[in-house]
């Protein structure tokens, strides 16, 4: 029960609590911009072009597009501090510091691109991510069994 407390009061006043999750949004939304246009600048340059590109990478800018204006309305709108924006913004911080965190690869395939090198390094590039994903699954599993058989 002890356990109990110390999360509801980090939960209530500490580092995640609504303000410090929403003014976490805003960072992430510049930073993310930085990358996200150095490597939209990248696929604009002269030797990829953005009529080189497949489909696949003018639909991954694309998403990016729309999730950058959902990322503004979270930060606009969910001004107010209640259950449903707790959700909202809760989901939103984790759900966008998983995307700032893949970011870096995206510029580095321009990069790649750019360099006419992709073939080589997309391969490792793509080996990261997914050990990445997975080493972050298994840590929580982990986690979570940890949690349950302490508390029989």
């Amino acid at each position: 029960m002890e356990h109990f407390e110390l999360v509801k009061n980090e939960i209530i006043h500490g580092r995640m609590n609504f303000n410090e999750m929403r003014y976490h949004l805003i960072p992430a939304f510049f930073v993310s911009g930085f990358f996200v246009g150095l490597s939209f600048w990248v696929a604009h340059a002269d030797t990829i072009g953005w009529k080189n590109l497949s489909g696949f990478w003018h639909n991954i800018f694309y998403i990016e597009a729309v999730l950058f204006l959902v990322q503004i309305a979270i930060i606009l709108f969910c001004r107010v501090e209640s259950i449903f924006n707790l959700k909202i913004v809760s989901l939103a911080i984790t759900f966008y510091l998983f995307k700032l965190s893949l970011e870096p690869f995206l510029g580095m395939a321009m990069f790649f691109k750019d360099a006419g090198v992709y073939g080589i390094y997309g391969p490792f590039i793509f080996l990261i991510i997914v050990l990445g994903f997975l080493f972050h699954i298994i840590t929580h599993i982990s986690h979570v069994l940890n949690i349950v058989h302490s508390n029989f």
